[in-house]
């Protein structure tokens, strides 16, 4: 049984599991960018210039599918960090904590900490959620933006 302050420790630990896991298999895969996660790249390279340069409109103009929030996002992280593929995997992985912390967070709205933390661990470690912190995608975070907004919206 978890108490409430050993259920974050253990989100932690499996947080930091997957992250290495993730290192190691970004320094390991030397393949190129391909398809959606190539063209997640490119936009997340435009919206830094362009946030540079003050575009807000282009930003918004840019893709009438792909919402901006994510390569917008990859684009803050991509100003700190020498490349657009490190910037996309470091805002993937906060992506993740995201939807960890949320699902957890969501769990203890009708749970303990013990079965909270259940979730949040069968979250981060669901074969899609692991596969899909391996590429630049939106699938991850949907999920966690989901989960944020449910949790926000039951507290409303």
């Amino acid at each position: 049984m978890l108490t409430a302050r050993g259920a974050p420790l253990v989100l932690l630990v499996v947080f930091l599991a997957i992250g290495g896991t993730v290192l190691a298999w970004v320094r390991t895969d030397q393949r190129p960018p391909a398809w959606d996660y190539a063209n997640h790249l490119e936009r997340m390279v435009a919206c830094a210039d362009d946030l540079a340069a003050g575009r807000l409109r282009a930003i918004l103009e840019r893709s009438s599918f792909y919402p901006p929030l994510v390569p917008c996002t990859a684009s803050l992280v991509y100003r700190l960090m020498p490349s657009d593929a490190a910037a996309a995997q470091v805002t993937i992985l906060l992506f993740l904590g995201l939807g960890v912390v949320a699902t957890y967070l969501l769990g203890r709205r009708f749970f303990d900490p013990t079965a909270s933390a259940v979730a949040a661990v069968m979250f981060a470690t669901a074969p899609f959620v692991v596969f899909s912190t391996l590429n630049f995608q939106l699938d991850l975070p949907l999920a966690a933006v989901a989960a944020l907004f449910l949790y926000v919206l039951l507290r409303t």
